[in-house]
């Protein structure tokens, strides 16, 4: 059943002798991405960062019902984002004028951006409004590079996991999970350690069957 929460699944087919027999595959709250990086994070008073994937479906945002249902591609900002990739754009929403900051996920096409009102980037000292711009500009592109640098983490780690589910796929079990994604106390952690639970699993089932093969039978 459902549990009416918003994942992103990675899988890779099991196969023998070239066919497919089944599928492994893992599974991962789209709202521990907002717990975990997004929640927290503020740009100037009420500026706050987002993700999405390469059509423009939001995946994390500190609303959450936004989350799996808006599709910024709609709008000139998510548009901007989209065609140009890295940069920084200035646009209007609902009155007030922003300045969005981006910067793509190229391993998985997604891309992670900040915003906030132009006037609270400025405001305080309009008389170094210059400054302020430059010192915003800045900041944004700093906690761009700072969102990207952990989603590319986790990126990396759901990509080192579907590897290790292809290997697994075709009867590889001789790797373990690395011993940096056991020890972590999140959900990569736990999926890592019922990963490595599957493959001791695995490893036992093709040591029973090889002993019974050789004519062990009082293996059970």
């Amino acid at each position: 059943k459902g549990t009416g929460h918003n994942v992103f699944a990675v899988s890779v087919p099991v196969k023998h002798e070239g066919k497919i027999i089944g599928v492994l595959a893992g599974s991962i709250w789209l709202d521990k991405l907002v717990d975990l990086f997004i929640k927290d994070v503020k740009i100037a008073e009420t500026g706050y960062p987002y993700v999405a994937d390469s059509k423009g479906m939001m995946l994390a945002h500190p609303k959450k019902e936004f989350i799996m249902d808006l599709d910024v591609s709609q709008f000139d900002f998510g548009k901007a984002a989209l065609a140009m990739k890295v940069g920084h754009y200035y646009y209007e929403f609902e009155g007030v004028e922003k300045l969005q900051a981006f910067h793509e996920v190229k391993e998985c096409g997604w891309f992670v951006s900040l915003t906030a009102p132009v006037d609270e980037l400025l405001a305080g000292i309009r008389a170094m409004r210059y400054y302020l711009f430059v010192i915003g500009i800045v900041g944004l592109i700093v906690m761009t590079a700072l969102v990207l640098f952990i989603v590319g983490r986790v990126v990396g780690i759901l990509n080192d996991q579907v590897e290790h589910l292809g290997e697994i796929s075709v009867g590889n079990l001789s790797r373990d999970v690395s011993e940096g994604v056991l020890e972590k106390h999140d959900e990569f952690g736990s999926m890592g350690r019922s990963f490595q639970a599957m493959v001791d699993a695995q490893r036992r089932r093709a040591e029973l069957a090889q002993a019974i093969a050789s004519g062990d039978l009082t293996q059970d």
